[in-house]
C-alpha cells in the first residue's frame, strides 16, 4: 500500500500526518502453548520522525487463536517499529509465518 500523507490544520501550522503499513516479522516466530512472544514489525516512511506521534490502525494476518496482549511503538527517522506482545492461550505451540503480518500505522508530527 502505497503511504498517503495528508495536511492537518494546527493552530495555523500544518502537521505532517502519514498513512502507512508494513509486514513481518523478518523471521518465523513460535508463540508457545499458554505462553506469550515478541513479534516486530517495521513500517518505513521518509516522513516518519522521532517526534512523530504514531497511532497503530490496523493488525492482520495473525494465526488463528493468537491474540494481542501488548502493543509499543517507537519512531524514528523514516521509519517506526511495531512490537507486538502476542498471547497463545491453546495447549500447543502456534506460530507466526514470516512477514505474514501486516500492521497499519498514522503517524502525526
Amino acid at each position: 500500500m502505497p503511504a498517503k500523507l495528508l495536511l492537518m490544520p494546527t493552530h495555523g501550522y500544518g502537521a505532517r500526518v502519514v498513512e502507512a503499513s508494513g509486514t513481518g516479522p523478518d523471521a518465523d516466530a513460535t508463540v508457545g502453548a499458554g505462553a506469550t512472544a515478541t513479534v516486530s514489525v517495521t513500517v518505513s516512511d521518509r516522513d516518519i520522525s522521532p517526534g512523530s506521534t504514531v497511532f497503530v490502525a490496523g493488525v492482520s494476518g495473525l494465526p488463528a487463536g493468537v491474540a494481542i496482549a501488548g502493543v509499543e511503538v517507537s519512531a524514528g527517522q523514516g521509519s517506526a517499529t511495531v512490537t507486538l506482545t502476542l498471547y497463545n492461550p491453546s495447549g500447543a505451540d502456534v506460530t507466526v509465518p514470516a512477514n505474514s503480518v501486516t500492521v497499519k500505522i498514522v503517524a502525526i508530527g
